[in-house]
């Protein structure tokens, strides 16, 4: 997202600035400042060597450490923590605006030392999921999300939400008095399938995402566990496209379990060239989310004309209408049932459904960026 962003903002040729919060302060850049920075994280270019304040702070991870250099180097301006406002009313036009992409410089000191040096902000918020389903995050990050939001309260004068499902759950945590709603749906850009490099046997099921409490890639275990114990040699396996994330220890002994057993096959660290060969061939996509902010691989999906199989989510309904299969119970015995139809032949119906049924919007970031630019 913050690439499509950089790449984005660079090809308006209008001024644009990048700022970067690090450890001593803050720097900012120029235009070719950020293209030198969407070259090295593209893989275009190599990073800096590490530079003499780099090689002072010794517990400074390397590729960190080589990321400031790079950007030091090129820098429009620099300033303390304390001088950001002073640094950014000195540096850029007056009529600039502060655009915020992701969650992690939403902050009093940064949002607020923007706002004094004259900036009008805007922010993109992703969702409210760490407020609205506090059981599913790490340890910690509860605290640190009630931080943020209480900071684009205070700094934002325009919040940017993907859809009418995100902008309701936001509003519901905010001062409605405080700032103004831009919706915005993201891009979304399918890759070029790509070879793998063990591809799997069909029929399989494909799930995309992070192994964590939010995914909810348990119950798809708990299904599996029971096509494995009816069907034996003939059930179909589970691919679960993602690198484990944090959860309890029985889930990912069970994981451990099936993984073994070759029911179950797990795929990390794959290209997106990879995923859309594995979602081109999977009989459908599940997606048991238990909260989305917006749901890439249900999008990607449905573009692609692949079934799917999905938790009864607003932020779907809105996005996606009838084109998936919901399931309204986060209850084995539904999610079963669903899974049983298509390999009972539903499989195919549904195919030659989604066939004729219209593909859904396809957003792109120029239209997102569009709607953006036009609303701050």
């Amino acid at each position: 997202m913050e690439l499509a962003y950089l790449g984005g903002l660079l090809a308006l040729g209008a001024p644009v600035f990048g700022l970067t919060r690090t450890a001593l302060g803050y720097i900012l850049v120029d235009a070719d400042g950020l293209i030198v920075l969407r070259d090295a994280l593209t893989g275009r270019r190599d990073w800096d060597p590490i530079d003499t304040l780099g090689r002072m702070r010794r517990r400074l991870p390397r590729p960190q450490a080589r990321a400031e250099a790079t950007l030091r180097r090129r820098a429009v301006g620099r300033c303390v923590k304390q001088g950001l406002a002073k640094m950014l009313g000195r540096t850029l036009p007056k009529d600039a605006v502060y655009l915020n992409t992701g969650h992690s410089n939403l902050s009093h000191r940064t949002l607020g030392g923007v706002g004094a040096a004259g900036l009008r902000i805007a922010v993109l918020v992703h969702d409210a999921i760490p407020l609205d389903h506090p059981d599913t995050q790490r340890p910690g990050t509860v605290p640190r999300f009630v931080k943020r939001m209480a900071a684009v309260e205070a700094h934002a004068d325009r919040i940017i939400c993907a859809n009418q499902a995100t902008q309701a759950a936001i509003a519901r945590h905010l001062d409605p008095a405080k700032a103004d709603y831009v919706i915005a749906p993201l891009g979304v850009t399918l890759a070029d399938p790509a070879p793998l490099t063990t591809p799997p046997g069909a029929p399989y099921f494909l799930s995309v995402g992070t192994i964590d409490p939010r995914k909810n890639q348990g119950l798809l275990l708990d299904v599996w566990q029971d096509l494995t114990a009816r069907l034996g040699p003939r059930a179909p396996t589970l691919i679960l496209a993602g690198a484990r994330g944090w959860g309890d220890a029985a889930l990912m002994a069970r994981l451990d379990h099936l993984t073994v057993a070759g029911t179950v096959r797990e795929m990390s660290g794959l290209s997106d060239g990879a995923v859309a060969t594995l979602m081109s061939g999977a009989t459908a996509l599940l997606h048991p989310s238990l909260a989305e902010g917006y749901g890439f691989p249900v999008i990607e999906a449905a573009l692609r004309g692949i079934p799917i199989i999905c938790q009864d989510l607003p932020v779907f309904r809105e996005v996606l209408g009838d084109i998936p299969v919901y399931v309204s119970s986060t209850g084995m015995y539904h999610w079963c049932n669903a899974v049983d139809d298509l390999l009972s032949g539903g499989d195919k119906e549904q195919r030659q459904t989604q066939d004729r049924a219209p593909r859904p919007h396809h957003p792109t970031w120029d239209s997102h960026l569009e709607t953006v630019l036009a609303a701050i």
